[in-house]
């Protein structure tokens, strides 16, 4: 069955595979959702399934209750019968030594009946010639009467012992009585504890039949419960399969909107660095169009300033306002120990213009600046001598000159 179940399963992911390869992002949403429908199904049949085990667990509490109440009424019964066996045993043995003893008084108290039988008779048959016999063969009537007193007193020694065996059988049969009434009572007794034997053995064979079933049961909803949880992660490859699928198409398909917008910026962006550099920009300074230095090289430079200037300088009081010389994005805003506090505004198709020396910054980077912005104010930071804006255009990574693309 586990050869049958992989060889499935190869088939279900080839499947798949084949499935993710020919098909759209709209089907893949469908199967996914399809896919996490049953998967939910499965989640569900699983706790059925636990909820099963619990109510098994649950019987197992009973079930072992019983069957520790079966074991300790099986060992009360049989510690019972051992100890009516003993009992028994000891009674039969006492009935056989009673009734030896009781035999063997009976045969005593028959020899002795027997003897005073004989004696009786013969006293009776020669009594009176014994007596005058007796009487005349004695020496004096005290020696008669002392030999017919003896005579009585035979005569009652035997009857004394007579009745002395005759007590003793009696007490003896009296016990052979009680002792086979007890042993009569016993037996009563043992087949109660047979029938109570018997029926407990019923609740034992009962006690295993449950057991039985109840292994059955648990062995059965664990089987069930794995089964399941190998569908719940079947489901859930099938689930991750399609949300990668689904996630490789929708990157694709943003990678492919991305490269359409790129060509399409990059075509707007040329258009407009062309527009830009034939006279789209304006003067940064409204009023102040006066040039202290100019783009280029240059003999006469202060302390830690560089030979080739990298545009050009406009001087105007402290605090005049220097606007965006076209619309952008600020790129950088900051201090420079050179350029002291700066803006540099990205204007597309590698083109940025830069504004250096300010006293104040208007601006952050990041944000959207229009043509005419006020960007900072007029300064004299960083290596400067006097307030003026230091104004650049950076053209493809290269500084050039702003006169060939901005007017006063």
């Amino acid at each position: 069955m586990f050869k049958k179940y992989t060889l499935a399963k190869k088939y279900i992911t080839t499947a798949i595979a084949f499935f993710l390869a020919f098909t759209s992002i709209t089907a893949f949403a469908g199967s996914l959702q399809d896919a996490k429908n049953e998967k939910n199904q499965l989640e569900l049949r699983k706790q059925e399934i636990e909820s099963t085990l619990a109510g098994l667990e649950s019987k197992k509490n009973d079930i072992e209750s019983f069957v520790r109440e079966v074991d300790a009424k099986q060992k009360e019964i049989e510690e019972k019968m051992e100890l009516l066996d003993g009992k028994l045993t000891k009674a039969e043995s006492d009935l056989a030594s009673t009734k030896e003893e009781l035999a063997k008084n009976k045969d005593d108290a028959a020899k002795q009946y027997e003897i005073m039988k004989r004696r009786v008779k013969y006293m009776y048959e020669n009594g009176t010639r014994g007596y005058i016999d007796t009487l005349f063969d004695s020496d004096s009537m005290a020696d008669f009467l002392n030999q017919t007193e003896y005579m009585s007193k035979i005569a009652a020694y035997d009857a004394k012992v007579l009745e002395k065996y005759n007590k003793a059988c009696e007490e003896v049969a009296a016990t052979e009585s009680k002792i086979e009434n007890q042993i009569a009572d016993m037996s009563v007794m043992q087949e109660e504890l047979e029938v109570e034997k018997t029926a407990n053995e019923k609740l034992a064979a009962e006690k295993v039949a449950q057991i039985e079933e109840y292994n059955r049961l648990i062995a059965e909803a664990d089987e069930e419960k794995a089964a399941v949880l190998t569908k719940i992660d079947d489901k859930q490859d099938l689930i991750d399969k399609i949300e990668a699928e689904i996630r490789r198409k929708e990157e694709e398909e943003r990678a492919r909107k991305a490269e359409a917008e790129r060509q399409r910026l990059s075509k707007e962006t040329k258009a407009n660095a062309e527009k830009l550099l034939n006279g789209g920009f304006i003067w940064p300074l409204d009023g102040y169009s006066r040039i202290s230095s100019y783009f280029g090289y240059r003999e006469e430079v202060m302390a830690g300033s560089g030979t080739f200037h990298s545009g050009i300088d406009i001087p105007a009081p402290q605090g005049t306002p220097i606007h965006a010389a076209a619309s952008g994005t600020v790129a950088a805003a900051g201090w420079h120990w050179s350029m002291g506090n700066y803006v540099m505004v990205y204007h597309g198709g590698d083109i940025y213009t830069v504004y250096m020396h300010s006293s104040k910054l208007l601006v952050s980077e990041g944000d959207s600046v229009k043509q005419g912005d006020t960007v900072a104010l007029v300064g004299t930071t960083g290596m400067s001598t006097g307030p003026h804006l230091h104004f650049s255009i950076k053209l493809n990574g290269n500084y050039v000159n702003p006169l060939n693309y901005v007017s006063y």
